[in-house]
């Protein structure tokens, strides 16, 4: 196994483009959240010759409005160790957040480049081989952090059970843009213990992303399709979640969080404030390219 901490060169676009990637988001770039990656177009080769040399060149780019720092990727071939080849390398790379001007968004931009130093080559290739698999995958952490606010009619905080409007649920459609999105918010309030104001919600979690989410790097049965809840909380009074124990749920495609607290005490009014949701999760995605690699002309094979 081949590690290395390899060349990460991070550029930022401006708001002049450079080549593709500066491109202001267009209507199919607008459907992609947080990081995405692909293969740079020719780095490596569709077709190359045993000994010949190459590099792989990744592309990241960060739809996202924070930078994400640390993040890694894992590069494997499935050649025989016998052939050299790539083996396995690993990158840490950075990639800055997205900028907005005139109501187009520029995705940050990081360039990583496979091996750190010198070329990748195949040899004592006992056939030709076609479609030789070279696997990227992606990995950073990342929290879904917002602050929503849940009143489209701040006039509706309800003040106790005397108030009719305390039964009255109130329904949002919210997009958060990020791996983990919030879709929706369904909010009640009702009436406390002691006649203080309780406040419940119902928060509609959507995973926007085609990879996997887990709660370390190397995802396992009891990490996989697992978020932490790190803070929920109304109007900086802190939200009991129903249903997570050590503050860890468990998420394949949707999931609805139930949360309810106290607001204010009796004779209070409830303090208006945004509703606050914190979770934190790592992002696991991959890519595959495809080579086909031919013998040398002069070569023998016994």
């Amino acid at each position: 196994m081949k590690t290395k901490y390899l060349l990460v060169l991070t550029l930022l676009l401006s708001v002049i483009a450079i080549g593709q990637l500066g491109c202001p988001q267009t209507t199919d770039q607008a459907e992609v959240i947080g990081v995405d990656f692909s293969f740079d177009p020719g780095n490596p080769p569709s077709t190359i010759n045993e000994g010949g040399q190459f590099r792989v060149i990744l592309n990241v780019v960060n739809y996202g409005k924070v930078p994400v720092r640390g993040g890694k990727i894992i590069l494997e071939d499935g050649a025989s160790p016998n052939w050299i080849g790539i083996d396995k390398d690993e990158a840490v790379f950075d990639v800055p957040a997205a900028s907005e001007e005139a109501g187009q968004i520029f995705p940050g931009v990081s360039t990583v480049v496979f091996p750190a130093s010198g070329k990748y080559y195949y040899d004592n290739l006992p056939s030709p081989q076609k479609a030789l698999k070279i696997e990227a995958r992606m990995e950073y952490s990342y929290t879904t952090d917002t602050s929503l606010e849940p009143y489209a009619d701040k006039s509706k905080i309800c003040v106790g059970k005397e108030s009719s409007e305390c039964t009255a649920p109130e329904s949002r459609a919210v997009n958060t843009r990020t791996p983990l999105s919030v879709t929706k918010i369904v909010k009640d309030s009702m009436a406390g213990e002691d006649g203080g104001t309780g406040f419940s919600v119902n928060i509609h979690l959507k995973k926007l992303v085609d990879g996997t989410l887990s709660l370390t790097y190397n995802p396992d049965e009891q990490s996989e399709n697992r978020v932490f809840i790190e803070d929920v909380r109304f109007a900086n009074q802190p939200l009991r979640c129903d249903d997570i124990p050590n503050n860890i749920l468990v998420i394949r495609n949707e999931r609805v969080l139930r949360c309810t607290g106290i607001v204010s005490n009796v004779g209070e009014l409830p303090t208006e404030g945004p509703l606050i949701v914190k979770i934190r999760y790592i992002v696991q995605t991959k890519e595959k390219f495809f080579i086909d690699v031919n013998l040398r002309a002069t070569s023998t094979r016994i």
